[in-house]
């Protein structure tokens, strides 16, 4: 007696995904779940979809994951969250020095900043290391 095969079912996602760059694309993905979705969107490299490139690279995170349904309705799923995903992050410009010191010129300023970068880097770690020790509740 031959036994059938079990295939899967392929759902309809709408998966939207930003860039921290700040551009932002969306993709129709057949999947079985909603991980798998964010994982064949995240492998999607036909970026002729996105909005507002600002012509740099950057992580790529999902921002949203609906479900389509067969009759058309949506159903939003929760996002994974990657255990490796990244919060607070800070970037100082040539204009954050130039407010200090504006008689500098942006090359003197970027400069500086590249000379210093480092220590900069620690303070902020510093820094938010004790803010996070400040911050989180005491039992």
């Amino acid at each position: 007696m031959a036994t059938k095969k079990k295939t899967e079912t392929k759902t309809e996602f709408r998966v939207s995904r930003i860039w921290t760059v700040e551009y932002r694309s969306y993709s129709v993905v057949k999947a079985t779940n909603a991980e798998e979705a964010a994982r064949l969107a995240l492998e999607d490299d036909d970026y002729s979809d996105q909005e507002s490139c600002d012509g740099s690279d950057g992580p790529t995170e999902i921002d949203e994951i609906v479900e389509i349904t067969p009759d058309g309705g949506e159903i939003e799923h929760d996002i994974p969250v990657a255990d490796d995903a990244e919060y607070a992050d800070v970037a100082w410009r040539v204009e954050d020095i130039k407010e200090r010191m504006p008689d500098w010129s942006n090359k003197r300023c970027a400069k500086w900043l590249e000379r210093n970068a480092d220590a900069i880097q620690v303070a902020m770690i510093d820094a938010g290391g004790d803010e996070i020790e400040r911050s989180l509740p005491r039992e």
